[in-house]
């Protein structure tokens, strides 16, 4: 019943968002870090270690930005925790003369992109190099995976004016053609509650994966240890589609009805255990 929140919110979008009927996406954290969540041909993908989508740590440049330990890296590049670190590495033309001092006036991706949206220059530039380093990471995970979506959290909903053009020329550029065409990238749709459904859809995901049979019925007994109830003996060890459809259903239809009541009560309970706080 852990897990990351690249992996629950791209099992949120998946299961909540725009996108119940994509059976691959990725979605990215772009928050104070940058991290991936990956779901391939319908399955969350973990790896051997828990460890898989960790792509903030991937190597854009040889010298960049620090993020995630590692000089160049993607979160080095595109997290809001390094961006204003970006005009270090922006050409010398588009710095200003005292550009340090600019630096400590803008020392977060807010202050950066209000600045961009009042149109200072050199914030501008910074956030198009965000798009540009994106777009380059992107490229590898388009030819690579071959999703159908990729859904970018926080900082690309806010900053999509000033990221997407640089973003969006570089894909083009670097991407196989079939793979790009079939990819739309988009900002989280879930947008900041993405964080909430994430926490059900751990709750979820950790059912299913103790789960024999990962039919929602059949989770039933589970769900009622969880919540502190005991099914009726009479059934006991009978799925709940056998004791609604007939067959060997008990006599007393009231048990039926009852573990019915537990299964959804359960359900309901471990819900709100993980998206308390």
């Amino acid at each position: 019943f852990l897990m990351n929140d690249a992996n629950a919110n791209a099992l949120a979008e998946w299961h909540f968002g725009f996108d119940r009927d994509c059976n691959s996406l990725i979605y990215l954290t772009a928050g104070t870090g940058m991290g991936a969540g990956i779901i391939l041909n319908g399955q969350l993908i973990a790896g051997a270690s828990g460890s898989a989508g960790e792509v903030g740590h991937l190597r854009l440049a040889p010298d960049g930005p620090v993020g995630f330990g590692k000089r160049g890296s993607f979160e080095g590049f595109c997290s809001g925790g390094a961006m204003p670190n970006l005009i270090e590495f922006l050409p010398a033309d588009q710095r200003p003369p005292h550009w340090p001092d600019w630096q400590k006036e803008h020392p977060t991706a807010k202050a950066i992109n209000e600045a961009a949206q009042s149109g200072d220059s050199t914030a501008i530039a910074v956030l198009a190099e965000f798009g540009r380093r994106l777009g380059q990471a992107l490229a590898l995970f388009i030819d690579c995976l071959n999703p159908e979506r990729i859904i970018i959290g926080s900082l690309y909903l806010r900053c999509q004016l000033f990221v997407e053009p640089s973003m969006r020329e570089v894909l083009a550029a670097e991407c196989l053609a079939p793979s790009l065409a079939v990819c739309k990238i988009t900002p989280s749709p879930l947008g900041e509650t993405v964080g909430n459904y994430g926490a059900i859809c751990t709750a979820l995901h950790g059912l299913q994966q103790i789960s024999i049979n990962l039919h929602p019925l059949n989770l039933a007994p589970t769900l009622i240890e969880l919540a502190g109830g005991k099914a009726p003996e009479s059934i006991q060890g009978r799925s709940f589609s056998t004791l609604i459809n007939g067959g060997d259903a008990p006599d007393d239809w009231r048990e039926a009805v009852y573990y019915r009541y537990w299964m959804q009560l359960a359900l309901h309970y471990v819900c709100l255990l993980y998206t308390s706080d």
